[in-house]
């Protein structure tokens, strides 16, 4: 693999045509034979058609070109909120001679991590104008959702995450990986085949998951019906309390929330 055009020796000026068409090829051969879709790139829905190069996939790409990174990282504190800059740098494992840098950012103010959602069932009737008003409603933070099998009207609100230091080791891998993809396309010439991060804009734009919402004990002691939240027998009713969801809000208050399944009124 030493031979491959990504390096070329300390005389040569430019990339001849033909070597320019191997190297495409090259890349374009890996991504056939060894890449998998959704493993190793992905079309991010609503982003395009051009394929986002994901960390496994930039692994591979730098695995055929002998390609080995080296990571600078800049930690930044704010109050209890951590944001990483990192920099990365290719280096061409035989020759040791540097081929591309990438940079990476990530922050918990980002609102995949900043953010919580929090369900409560207000234990009310679902109103018989919902699916009539169901913007307005969505749009004053109240939803349809089953709780443990049983339709509720529930409340949905975005708050802080109370647990910021969570997410620090997560976020110090998210800028790694976004410095690593990106050093991968600019020392490969890979940006009219793949993109980066489309994947990272649509995980802050997700749409929470309904959660589930069980009895809630006093002093924090779980219920049989926490232990138990599918049994009939331990949670009949499929009465609940306060849940909150592991995935970040929309910024538009939950605006992306859809009831397709809701009752038939």
């Amino acid at each position: 693999m030493e031979n491959l055009p990504v390096v070329q020796g300390e005389t040569e000026v430019a990339l001849s045509p033909q070597e320019v068409v191997k190297q495409v090829g090259t890349i374009q051969q890996i991504m056939s034979t060894v890449m998998k879709k959704d493993t190793h790139y992905g079309v991010i829905p609503g982003c395009g058609d051009k394929p986002t190069l994901l960390k496994a996939g930039a692994e591979k790409i730098s695995l055929t070109f002998r390609l080995a990174p080296h990571y600078e990282v800049q930690k930044i504190v704010s109050g209890e909120h951590r944001e990483y800059e990192v920099v990365c740098t290719l280096k061409h494992i035989p020759s040791d001679k540097i081929i591309a840098q990438g940079v990476g950012n990530c922050s918990t103010m980002e609102s995949k991590y900043r953010y919580r959602n929090t369900m409560e069932n207000t234990f009310e009737p679902i109103p018989q104008d919902y699916k009539a008003k169901k913007t307005q409603y969505n749009k004053d933070g109240f939803y349809c959702r089953k709780i443990n099998g049983a339709w509720a009207w529930v409340k949905m609100e975005r708050v802080e995450n109370p647990n910021l230091a969570d997410q620090y080791n997560t976020v110090l891998k998210m800028a790694k990986k976004r410095a690593y993809v990106d050093a991968t396309i600019s020392g490969t010439a890979c940006s009219d085949i793949f993109t980066q991060d489309l994947e990272d804009i649509r995980s802050n734009m997700a749409e929470p998951e309904t959660a589930e919402a069980p009895a809630m004990s006093p002093m924090g002691k779980k219920t049989d019906a926490e232990k138990y939240p599918n049994s009939a027998k331990h949670n009949p009713q499929g009465k609940g309390n306060t849940a909150t969801d592991t995935t970040a809000a929309d910024d538009d208050s939950f605006a992306g929330l859809t009831d397709d399944d809701a009752p038939p009124y």
